[in-house]
């Protein structure tokens, strides 16, 4: 019985993935384990030093609208100097970040300096990650694949805000800075066994923005202005859960259980992704996400029913990116993979920019949270349009 339990469990695994693949998911592990520390912390930390929701979601749209501009410099680099070093110095920019943030109580002028690190840490390490798993991934499993990123970054997760929320506690919020510093430079080692990339060809600034209007583009582009409802997710939503659950160890806990429930729905649904056309597990998981936003606007809930639509939330997003994912990096395989994901992640940007300008709209006519949850449910919708590259697709510009 075990032995066919076993067999049939493997199945939902990518099968002999490639020794590069193998070393991103290592790489992926320890830098998703040092972000799950901090990342659910970090909104509330500035809500913590007493910055209003205005000013948080003016804070992170500055981070976006700068990653809109910076982002085609930051695959520039990528093609010249490789894609691995490019990670490399995307994390310094990152322990640059942190330092910013955890100078703030004495040096508030670096509320001004702090999103533009951000952006240029974004925009070194996308493009050439995104790339990677494109390159590295194999076509007839990319579904499982995504799925194994995913389904590490969740049992990392599972235990980031557990250990971060315990290190808050205890010995604060600069501590903690410190900790995730060593472990972004530790994630860079395994990349440092891959084959160094360096044949991608540099496109032009003008040619990456061109890359948004053109006319095969124009579909996906405005379903990558979905992911503007990651922006409530990453930073509005914690603060929300905070307000209800003010214990950082608590917290921690609870979403490192909300995430443990999501993990073997991961791996099912990449499996479906590989089997099932991926423009209807995509749709599906669109319809699915938004009707979880519009549940957070509409229930008064306590802690456990906030944490149960937590686990459903990140149940519904796997469910949209795995296949909008694997879909991407066909893309990229079909074009240009670095080309491809600068495209995606410069659409993606101007979503999570656009989402912060109309909510700072909004919140000033309605109550903040139902605004933050509504247009999170709006912007849901979008993710479905989607378009899978056609077999003819080729030429970028």
């Amino acid at each position: 019985m075990f032995e066919k339990f076993r067999g049939n469990f493997t199945a939902y695994f990518s099968k002999h993935p490639s020794h590069e693949m193998k070393e991103l998911y290592w790489s992926v592990g320890i830098l998703d384990f040092a972000t799950s520390a901090i990342a659910l912390f970090e909104p509330i930390y500035l809500w913590t030093l007493h910055y209003s929701l205005s000013q948080i979601l003016i804070f992170y749209g500055s981070v976006y609208l700068f990653y809109i501009i910076l982002i085609p410099f930051g695959g520039r680099i990528a093609a010249k100097f490789g894609f691995e070093h490019s990670i490399l110095y995307s994390h310094f920019a990152f322990i640059g970040y942190y330092m910013a943030l955890f100078a703030l109580p004495s040096l508030p002028w670096l509320i001004f300096v702090a999103p533009i690190i951000f952006a240029i840490q974004k925009s070194l390490y996308w493009p050439p990650y995104h790339a990677d798993f494109a390159i590295f991934s194999a076509k007839e499993q990319r579904g499982r694949e995504v799925a194994g990123i995913l389904t590490v970054n969740a049992v990392v997760t599972i235990l980031g805000p557990i250990f971060g929320g315990l290190v808050l506690n205890f010995l604060g919020f600069h501590s903690l800075f410190i900790i995730i510093s060593v472990l972004f430079l530790a994630s860079c080692r395994p990349l440092f066994k891959l084959k160094e990339i360096h044949d991608a060809k540099p496109y032009s600034y003008k040619t990456y923005w061109q890359l948004l209007w053109k006319p095969s583009h124009r579909q996906s582009t405005i379903s990558y202005l979905g992911y503007g409802e990651e922006l409530v997710a990453l930073i509005m939503w914690p603060i929300f859960l905070y307000l209800a659950i003010p214990n950082y160890s608590e917290l921690g806990l609870l979403v490192g259980i909300s995430t443990l429930v999501t993990i073997l729905l991961v791996l099912i649904i990449g499996k479906k992704a590989d089997q099932a056309p991926q423009k209807s597990v995509l749709s599906l998981g669109s319809f699915f996400m938004a009707g979880i936003w519009m549940l957070r606007a509409i229930f008064a809930l306590t802690p456990w029913k906030l944490i149960t639509l937590d686990a459903i939330g990140r149940t519904a997003k796997n469910t949209v990116s795995i296949p909008m994912m694997s879909m991407t990096y066909e893309h990229g395989m079909r074009e240009d993979p670095l080309a491809i994901a600068v495209f995606f992640e410069q659409a993606l940007a101007i979503g999570k920019f656009l989402m912060a300008v109309i909510l700072l709209f909004l919140i000033q006519y309605m109550n903040p949270w139902i605004a933050f949850f509504v247009l999170s449910a709006g912007a849901s919708i979008l993710y479905q349009l989607c378009k899978a590259p056609s077999p003819e697709e080729k030429k970028l510009v």
